[in-house]
């Protein structure tokens, strides 16, 4: 009679398992990320400062130039968008809005606004690498003012305001959104040069600029000069580079108030003549 020889157990459980072992192997080999369902996205943007990374609902703030997204996304088209979101401005959805002041009228001077949008797609079990530089979204207004003739001593204080101006922007769209708002800019005089510094999205969208200001004599005194910026802001949108603004506030009488104001020309022009 034979004798028959038995397995340790163990053993046995480690012959049984060997082929699902190996079949396992094989479907990891099938599969070249740990997210087979789902696709990845690595961000670089070269920017150094804080910004954030959208894409529908998933919004993070982002403090590297090379980011890898914690967030897995199943496969299709995206929009992602990269944006910085300054102080004097604040985020609803895609929307970025400019801080309006207690009287409705907006922050003077926000911060530089970058940002930028990109139409991407995931696909599962890959790792989208994704290069978008933060544009410059905002752009630097200087108003100059030159007092000329009469008595600049009876200007006592001005009261400006600039209608028709862009309150927020669609992050994922880059258009400029939201009704035509104003923002009234704070002139400082120094030697016979009142000076207004902004920041601005830019003017709105089928709507004209108006400038108005009030100027106060030291005695009391009031007048209202108004005059069209449309035409000077035109070009405001097409460039990023701090654009300067100069009219001619002309003193009639050294007595009384009594002034008028040019058109604005682009700063150096020689053409700010009283009219």
């Amino acid at each position: 009679m034979k004798n028959r020889i038995s397995l340790p157990s163990r053993l046995l459980w480690l012959v049984l398992l060997l082929p699902l072992a190996a079949a396992c192997d094989r479907d990891d080999a099938l599969y070249n990320t740990p997210h087979p369902t789902e696709g990845a996205i690595v961000l670089h943007t070269g920017y150094t400062g804080d910004y954030y990374m959208k894409v529908q609902d998933y919004c993070a703030p982002v403090p590297t130039a090379d980011f890898h997204c914690p967030q897995l996304f199943t496969p299709g088209s995206y929009t992602l968008s990269v944006f910085t979101l300054p102080e004097g401005m604040e985020r609803t959805g895609d929307i970025i809005s400019i801080v309006s002041l207690p009287d409705g009228t907006l922050t003077q001077q926000p911060g530089e606004l970058r940002g930028n949008t990109v139409t991407v797609s995931s696909t599962a079990d890959d790792t989208l690498s994704v290069t978008l530089p933060l544009r410059q979204l905002t752009r630097r207004l200087t108003l100059k003012m030159k007092l000329q003739g009469g008595n600049s001593g009876i200007v006592a204080r001005t009261e400006a305001r600039i209608t028709g101006i862009a309150p927020a922007l669609d992050i994922a769209a880059l258009t400029l959104q939201g009704e035509p708002a104003s923002v009234c800019p704070i002139f400082v005089l120094d030697d016979d040069m009142l000076t207004a510094e902004l920041n601005l999205l830019g003017p709105a969208a089928d709507a004209r600029q108006q400038f108005t200001v009030i100027i106060t004599a030291t005695d009391g005194q009031q007048q209202t000069l108004t005059r069209d910026m449309t035409e000077a802001l035109s070009a405001f949108n097409q460039g990023t580079e701090p654009m300067a603004l100069d009219a001619t506030l002309e003193l009639m009488n050294g007595a009384v108030l009594d002034a008028d104001i040019t058109d604005w020309t682009p700063g150096g022009s020689d053409n700010a003549d009283a009219v």
